[in-house]
């Protein structure tokens, strides 16, 4: 360990890389605040930013070992004060922008002491602070951080929109920080950067097993995921595999590669408001590449960091090929524990290795698209994919069908699956989900097993499984699970709801309440010419806005009070939340305007300057809002009624019907109770 240095004393002639085995930039927004906030409280004491592990390469260069995050993040800062500085026409001295005193804190001599340095006589840049780790990241930092000209097509990343949310976040802080304390606040903040942040450097030796020292890094900010971890892991043992260089170096390149693939398509879809997580992609691949096994939570982690990829296998393939012999492998594998899940009978080498990268990058395009099927473009002309792979999101249950959905969509795509055969797969596994989950209420995981192991099957072409066998499968659970002998679907749903009346809201509880009504809307929409009035996003709002009790709540309107003001609160409870009263609005709306009388519900509600629309009526409203617009009253009478429509339209829609005493308690629970006179 050397002593604390500032950044100032760590820049100057020395290059920094992040290189391939590290991940890309992965800070979020709460370490960039907990950074800035850091960074703003700092007085006359400097500020402990941590470790910064290097190791010295040829030529003045450095490898980021640990601490790229925490430099990435000043790096990005530097510039956007630079950005900044330039931008709102700092106060120049002798013709240029100056952070102190001294000339030396010049906007063109901190850009080279930290950024890069021009060759005049290339045009070239030279960067003092670089990503080899992967090339988007690469591209992204120099072209668009660093505004290097000439910017290429850029492939989006989950990297660079990290990237790009920290350079996002500076500006605004800086902005914010202008506003309260013009350029001395700014120059204020860059002072305190390069000053008084600081590091505790430490140089690894040159001869050091760099990617075993990395693995077992206290890797500060954000722990890395298993999937880089995997990726370190992997470039280590390809150099102890083999001693064929280039078949090294192919291999190496193959894993860069194939983790830039991955997170090029994991952060493709920035705009989306849940991120896709890299290790459960992984946990998807696992399950049908290598076989699902219910030991313990983490599973898929302990087969392929602590049984597959690890040294042991690799001296067992070398033993195999007499390369060495038993005394040359006389330590435990530290990392090898005892795995009683599938495993691979392989031994590993570079074969193995290339396979399985292979594989994983070639693979994760479809299932990003399982989750985002619009903006994939391969399915622009297949709008019937689209919808049924939103279905699938929307209705939320069944996760477990994910790894095979992924396969089935990369078997279409490979045409080993035909367009008509991959739309019956999804339209059973709808149908499977909501009569299994929605429904029925099973346990989330069940018939996980079954299904992942499915999934391999298919992936691998075992044991003769085929689509058809598959959706045959799901048919016969169905029939032997949810369906009685005379055809009817099993009374759990009714059971289920008559309990929600008990002890809640009735329908307006039921979980899946929203995903039910949007496919009636839906139903609606498909004979109509015009566009869908209802996005799927709105079912992402909060549903006491999106999802309106006709007869409201809070009934103290007299419209209300004169229809059903002769019932108890029990009895209303049962009106309010049956199936009938429960409406899906094409736009959220206050909660409190949804307590209007029903006519006043069926018109536009208009602020009193006439200047803001409040609500929309149901006339202008969903298919569903226009359908209720038509009824002239809205009593128990008119529930009853809608309830009896739109059970009738979960019946076919879903292909099931209710014994008749089921259906009509379904229809109008309140049936249960005393007879009521309307």
């Amino acid at each position: 360990m050397s002593e604390l240095k500032t950044l100032k004393s760590l820049f100057g002639e020395r290059t920094y890389t992040i290189p391939d085995y590290q991940r890309g930039y992965i800070w979020d927004t709460q370490q960039l605040a907990d950074f800035w906030e850091d960074l703003l409280n700092v007085k006359d004491t400097p500020h402990y930013m941590g470790v910064l592990s290097i190791k010295e390469n040829e030529n003045n260069t450095y490898e980021v070992i640990d601490g790229q995050q925490r430099l990435t993040t000043c790096i990005i800062l530097i510039q956007s004060i630079i950005e900044f500085a330039e931008d709102n026409n700092f106060t120049k001295s002798n013709n240029k922008i100056v952070f102190s005193e001294y000339e030396s804190d010049s906007v063109e001599n901190i850009r080279s002491k930290y950024l890069y340095e021009n060759n005049i006589a290339t045009n070239k840049r030279k960067y003092k602070f670089q990503y080899i780790c992967d090339k988007e990241s690469s591209l992204y930092f120099n072209h668009v951080i660093l505004k290097e000209p000439n910017t290429p097509e850029l492939q989006r990343t989950l990297y660079t929109n990290k990237l790009e949310n920290a350079q996002l976040f500076f500006r605004d802080k800086l902005n914010e920080l202008y506003k309260n304390n013009n350029e001395i606040g700014i120059k204020n903040v860059y002072d305190k950067l390069v000053n008084k942040l600081k590091f505790n450097e430490f140089i690894i030796e040159k001869d050091f097993d760099i990617n075993v020292a990395f693995e077992s890094m206290n890797n500060r900010g954000k722990k890395l995921s298993i999937l880089e971890l995997l990726k370190n892991r992997l470039l280590f043992l390809t150099t102890i595999i083999s001693d064929n260089k280039k078949d090294i170096i192919d291999t190496k390149s193959a894993i860069v590669e194939a983790w830039a693939e991955i997170y090029k398509q994991l952060g493709k879809n920035k705009d989306n408001n849940e991120e896709l997580l890299d290790d459960d992609f992984l946990k998807t691949h696992w399950i049908f590449y290598w076989g699902y096994s219910r030991q313990k939570g983490n599973d898929f982690e302990e087969f392929l960091l602590k049984k597959q990829f690890v040294r042991k296998k690799v001296y067992e393939s070398l033993k195999l090929s007499n390369l060495i012999t038993k005394s040359d492998y006389n330590d435990p594998d530290d990392e090898d524990i005892s795995y009683t899940g599938t495993t691979n009978p392989d031994n590993l080498t570079l074969a193995v290795i290339n396979n399985y990268v292979s594989s994983l990058a070639g693979s994760a395009c479809f299932w990003v698209d399982s989750f985002y099927p619009k903006t994939a473009s391969r399915y622009i002309n297949k709008q019937d994919i689209v919808e049924l792979l939103d279905k699938f999101n929307r209705v939320n249950a069944g996760a477990h069908f994910r790894p095979l959905i992924t396969v089935a969509l990369q078997k279409y795509e490979e045409n080993c699956l035909t367009k008509e055969l991959l739309i019956k797969l999804l339209q059973t596994i709808e149908r499977f989900v909501f009569i299994v989950f929605a429904l029925n209420h099973f346990r989330r995981n069940s018939y996980d097993a079954k299904f992942y192991n499915y999934s391999k099957d298919l992936y691998h072409g075992y044991n003769n499984v085929t689509v058809e066998k598959i959706i045959d499968d799901m048919n016969t659970i169905l029939k032997n699970d949810c369906f009685s002998t005379d055809g009817n679907i099993k009374t759990f749903f009714n059971e289920y709801i008559q309990d929600k009346f008990k002890t809640s809201d009735g329908y307006y509880a039921w979980d899946k309440i929203r995903y039910f009504l949007y496919e009636y809307e839906m139903s609606l929409t498909k004979n109509k010419i015009r566009n869908p009035r209802v996005k799927p996003e709105i079912l992402l709002k909060d549903k006491d806005k999106t999802i309106e009790h006709i007869y409201p709540q809070n009934d103290t309107n007299t419209y209300w009070t004169s229809r059903f003001g002769d019932l108890n609160e029990e009895q209303k409870a049962y009106y309010k939340n049956a199936i009938g009263n429960l409406l899906l609005l094409s736009q959220p709306i206050n909660s409190i305007l949804q307590n209007d009388s029903f006519d006043e519900k069926k018109k536009a509600k208009i602020s009193e300057d006439g200047k803001t629309t409040l609500r929309t009526g149901y006339m202008e409203g969903s298919y569903s809002e226009q359908e209720v617009a038509q009824e002239p009253e809205w009593t128990s009478k008119e529930i009853i009624k809608r309830s009896t429509k739109l059970i009738d339209f979960m019946e076919e829609h879903w292909n099931i019907s209710f014994s008749k005493s089921c259906k009509d308690i379904l229809t109008n629970p309140i049936s249960s109770l005393q007879s009521i006179e309307n």
